[in-house]
């Protein structure tokens, strides 16, 4: 079974617990609390040479600004020594800003095509999406949807063990909280689902 990258509070086996509650009231952006999240060239690159459609982007970096930044800096000031230096402190927080705006780069395509994937899943009945770790690319749409949407509860998921140490993740979405932060992000989902189908299948 694969796992992310080092580093952070990220793990593919805790982030898949159930769906919990709320998370939507008072969200706001990490550069309230005095600190940039984006840094040049990294998070708002709608449409850039990574290929992903601008809506799909858009809202990645929403997910990623709103929800996994703010909980890696709020986990940074719980976490730190009573005395620790202020500055270590802030380069902790730009160290994991850094980190998380890195990984939405690489793995933008693959939360793209994952949520696609799951979206025509849907649309034919079905609840779960199954990713095979053993397969590369179904092993990378597991770790983006399982980062950027269970580890924030905009989606569950449960495994399967298919032979020692590797796993089928059936992801299902939580589509109205994610519909919800679509418009937060303003973007409307099922039109940035339909042209990034379209553009990814004229890619080929």
């Amino acid at each position: 079974m694969s796992r992310a990258g080092s580093g952070g509070a990220y793990n593919r086996a805790e982030a898949m617990g159930p769906v919990g509650g709320g998370r939507l009231s008072g969200l706001g952006s990490t550069v309230g609390m005095g600190f940039a999240v984006r840094r040049p060239g990294a998070i708002v690159r709608y449409g850039g040479r990574d290929g992903v459609a601008d809506e799909m982007r858009r809202l990645l970096d929403y997910i990623v600004d709103h929800f996994v930044v703010r909980d890696e800096i709020k986990s940074i000031e719980l976490d730190a020594p009573p005395r620790e230096p202020a500055e270590t402190i802030e380069s902790d927080k730009k160290e994991a800003v850094r980190r998380e705006t890195g990984r939405a780069d690489d793995l933008a395509t693959a939360f793209a095509r994952g949520l696609a994937l799951a979206r025509h899943r849907s649309g034919m009945g079905g609840v779960e999406l199954p990713l095979d770790d053993r397969r590369p690319e179904e092993d990378r749409m597991a770790d983006a949807l399982i980062r950027f949407l269970v580890s924030h509860d905009l989606a569950s998921s449960r495994t399967e063990e298919t032979e020692p140490l590797r796993y089928t993740y059936h992801i299902s979405i939580d589509w109205p909280r994610l519909e919800e932060v679509a418009r937060e992000a303003g973007v409307d989902l099922d039109r940035a689902l339909v042209k990034y189908a379209t553009s990814d299948g004229r890619r080929g």
